[in-house]
């Protein structure tokens, strides 16, 4: 009889714990049918794969994803803990992305004698059965070279390649690059992260295959243009650094073009400074604070022929990669609060002034790393080449109190300030980051190096 208690009693709390994790399912299927009206509502389309449509609905989650919708617990954190209805009812896409371990080896080469016989050495491992996604490429590819003779061939830099000796011996320098590659390749899964949540793909499951080298499994539920999905998976990473307008310095333009517009928009009669959030700070590259409703609108408007005119033609402006939550204000100005006590929040994003062309490309980059300081706290060091060692002397000598944007796939993904000219090739960016921030700023940093192909081993697309 106590057996039989003890099992019921097990029996009552498995159910409860299906019922509790399930319940964020069924959370998580309600916020996603209210993203969707919203969607629907805001492009006036129920098209799924239009862009205005597929926008809209990145706002709506972005505009919740820090709420608490569900016993305490974030919409961010609910999507984590639902049950995942999988590819097979869902339906979506599945790929295998491969980073290229023969390009990344061709990336380091010392010089084009040295690129020959890596080439060389390349094809026979590759005669032999042995693909870069094998995990015994390196090895192989060191067996075919001289003993002693393989430091020759490939430039000391990078995270590791950095660290190696002139002296160092063929199976030291294989271990650098084999952690130089599995550097590249986190950094790639980084980037493919950031470009799933373009398409608002919820709970996608990404991960690095252990057995492989440098491969990279996506599964992608309620993916609706795989086609597309590829593509810019597949696409080489753009890490670039840019010149910024200060706010005082575009102020005059930009109100020269919201009257402009003003004038010609004779429905709306749209303020355009008041849509980006009213004047911003003088020394500051953020030209607008913009809520996520109004993201799409301000697109339209910058990208206008009016705009072409009216504002510098080498001013771009382009989105923070991720939304600055600011607390909510009654009429009296006191902060709002939620029923539970914390302060009600609302996401804006940074829209920020580019200049011109990227003054300096991020293949330059050859390590970044996170750090911690006791005075200074999380910080992120940047190593560059000699190349962009010199242009980055160049740069920041012309930029002492000014920022620099850090960009990658067309965000912006920081802004710091520079203090004094940088020469040596070695950057310290400090800020008010937590630790997560200062790790994915590094990340970003090292993604510059991402030039090696990415092929597509396998995708399949599977209905629900």
């Amino acid at each position: 009889m106590q057996n039989k208690g003890f099992i019921s009693t097990i029996a009552v709390l498995l159910v409860l714990i299906c019922g509790f994790y399930i319940s964020f399912s069924f959370v998580t299927s309600h916020y996603e049918k209210k993203a969707e009206e919203y969607a629907a509502m805001m492009s006036k389309t129920s098209d799924v794969t239009n862009d205005a449509y597929k926008q809209n609905l990145k706002q709506f989650n972005d505009s919740i994803d820090k709420e608490k919708v569900y016993l305490g617990y974030t919409y961010n954190q609910v999507r984590k803990l639902e049950i995942g209805l999988g590819l097979d009812l869902k339906g979506g896409m599945n790929v295998v992305l491969e980073i290229s371990v023969p390009d990344i080896l061709r990336q380091y080469a010392s010089g084009e004698q040295q690129l020959r016989q890596i080439n060389s050495t390349i094809a026979k491992v590759q005669s032999d059965g042995v693909k870069g996604s094998d995990k015994n490429f390196i090895s192989k590819f060191t067996s075919y070279i001289q003993p002693g003779a393989m430091v020759g061939l490939f430039t000391r830099e990078g995270e590791y390649m950095g660290k190696v000796k002139s002296n160092a011996s063929n199976e030291e320098v294989a271990d650098a690059l084999q952690k130089q590659i599995d550097s590249q390749v986190d950094a790639a899964f980084n980037i493919f992260r950031t470009r799933i949540d373009q398409f608002g793909v919820v709970a996608p499951n990404i991960q690095k295959l252990q057995d492989k080298n440098g491969q990279i499994l996506l599964e992608l539920p309620g993916v609706k243009e795989p086609e597309r999905v590829t593509e810019l998976l597949k696409s080489s990473a753009n890490l670039e650094f840019f010149e910024v307008y200060n706010y005082n310095e575009i102020a005059n333009d930009l109100s020269a073009f919201a009257q402009a517009w003003a004038q010609q928009d004779t429905v709306n009669h749209t303020n355009i400074i008041e849509l980006l959030g009213g004047p911003q700070r003088a020394g500051s590259p953020v030209i607008g604070m913009v809520t996520p409703r109004n993201k799409a609108v301000v697109d339209s408007i910058l990208s206008s022929p009016l705009a072409k005119q009216k504002l510098p033609s080498d001013f771009s402006a382009v989105w923070s990669v991720k939304p600055v939550d600011f607390p909510v204000y009654d009429a009296q100005g006191n902060v709002v609060k939620k029923a539970n006590g914390e302060d009600r929040t609302t996401p804006y994003w940074e829209l920020v002034a580019l200049k011109g062309e990227a003054a300096l490309q991020g293949d330059v980059v050859t390590s970044a790393s996170s750090e911690y300081d006791n005075m200074r706290g999380n910080t992120v060091n940047m190593r560059m080449n000699d190349a962009g060692a010199q242009a980055w002397a160049t740069l920041t000598r012309n930029n002492i109190g000014r920022p620099i944007a850090i960009v990658l796939d067309n965000n912006v993904y920081s802004f710091p300030n520079v203090n004094n000219e940088i020469t040596g090739g070695s950057s310290e960016i400090t800020g008010n980051f937590t630790p997560e921030e200062a790790n994915d700023l590094a990340n970003v940093l090292k993604s510059g190096k991402m030039s090696a192909k990415v092929d597509v081993v396998s995708n399949n697309v599977i209905g629900p």
